[in-house]
């Protein structure tokens, strides 16, 4: 399953697949219970597709389906959202699903390929091993590769980091082009902003990822689209006659944009860049990230159904911090212009006296 998958790739949940459950009481087997169901439903899921081959909700609806309790070697998510393109080309939901799932496989692909070569490396250093030996059975062989060769070795440890981001970097511009193309079905939507700041904090591109962040903010518009992909489900689910109460445990399931807030951007590069800027004594501009950090969290909330997950609170917390800390320079602030302010009064009375002294020598 993707949900699966985006785990095993990352080993954190910043693909925005952390699910909320939002109905109270139901124990840990009825959910289990209702995803064993829904998996032994999905030859039947199959067959309602094909008996809707235009039907764009229906086809909606099974790609988020088939994302979460689906093989991916048998059924593939972006397949569907590319059959409710070609009905619908303009259908924002599906852009919005497509370019989600496009952009954070990317983000977490590149991450885990980089994670795996430096934990190799520091492995090495650390048992004093000059080389390395990469085999065919493994995730960055084809990275290094040689032709005719079995085994790539990598003997130059910083080049090869360097190499292997600089190969995952070029594939970066393919998928800029596909946000920037479902931005344009969507133009107003600060989504859209978000998963390109993201997309350039993982490339290290902070200054960008920023920009990205105030223009998402200073838009009035947000949505992930969580209503349209739950009445999505909520129609295959009634057309392929899944049986109650695990419907409504299916459906009641929701993915929160601002545990991705939090995840794919705050922690990735937002509050770093924050701190930065604190430690560079630029404190107006530190405040200004955590704002935004704000401001994101409310725009997300606005279409969650459950209690806020606290991007907000952190933002307001680090506006705290900030502010105790420029209350504890100022004192340092004021002497340090107290004392420029005394050496300016010694220079303009030493001057003063200069020319009078040069005046008296005239009359004389």
């Amino acid at each position: 399953m993707r949900k699966t998958l985006a785990i095993c790739l990352t080993c954190v949940a910043f693909i925005s697949q952390t699910f909320a459950r939002v109905h109270a009481g139901e124990s840990l087997q009825d959910w289990l219970d209702a995803e064993e169901k829904i998996s032994e439903f999905l030859p039947r899921l199959e067959a309602l597709g094909d008996e809707y081959p235009d039907d764009a909700e229906i086809q909606l609806g099974l790609g988020f389906l088939y994302g979460e309790y689906g093989d991916t070697r048998v059924f593939s998510d972006i397949d569907q959202y590319e059959k409710v393109l070609t009905i619908d080309p303009n259908n924002k939901t599906a852009w919005a699903m497509k370019v989600d799932l496009l952009c954070t496989y990317y983000t977490a692909k590149r991450r885990d390929l980089l994670d795996q070569l430096e934990g190799m490396i520091a492995n090495a250093r650390k048992r004093n091993v000059e080389e390395l030996k990469l085999y065919k059975d493994s995730e960055l062989y084809r990275w290094f590769k040689e032709e005719g060769k079995g085994t790539a070795v990598i003997k130059d440890f910083e080049r090869a980091v360097q190499q292997l981001r600089e190969k995952l970097d070029e594939k970066a511009p393919a998928v800029l082009a596909t946000l920037n193309k479902g931005q344009s079905k969507d133009p107003e939507n600060a989504f859209y902003n978000y998963l390109k700041a993201h997309l350039y904090f993982e490339l290290d591109e902070k200054e960008k990822a920023l920009k990205e962040i105030e223009e998402g903010a200073a838009k009035k518009y947000f949505s992930s689209y969580v209503e349209e992909i739950s009445n999505a489900k909520v129609r295959v689910l009634e057309e392929a006659k899944f049986p109650q109460p695990h419907r409504d445990l299916i459906v009641s399931i929701r993915s929160p944009f601002e545990d991705f807030l939090i995840q794919g951007i705050w922690k990735r590069g937002l509050a770093d860049l924050g701190k930065s800027y604190e430690a560079q004594g630029a404190f107006k501009k530190s405040e200004k990230v955590y704002r935004l950090a704000i401001k994101m969290a409310e725009q997300s909330q606005r279409e969650s159904i459950y209690r806020p997950l606290g991007l907000d609170v952190m933002g307001h917390n680090c506006i705290e911090e900030l502010q105790k800390k420029m209350l504890d320079q100022a004192p340092l602030e004021i002497g340090k212009y107290a004392v420029m302010g005394g050496l300016c009064g010694i220079l303009i009375i030493s001057f003063i006296l200069l020319l009078r002294k040069k005046a008296i020598s005239r009359r004389k």
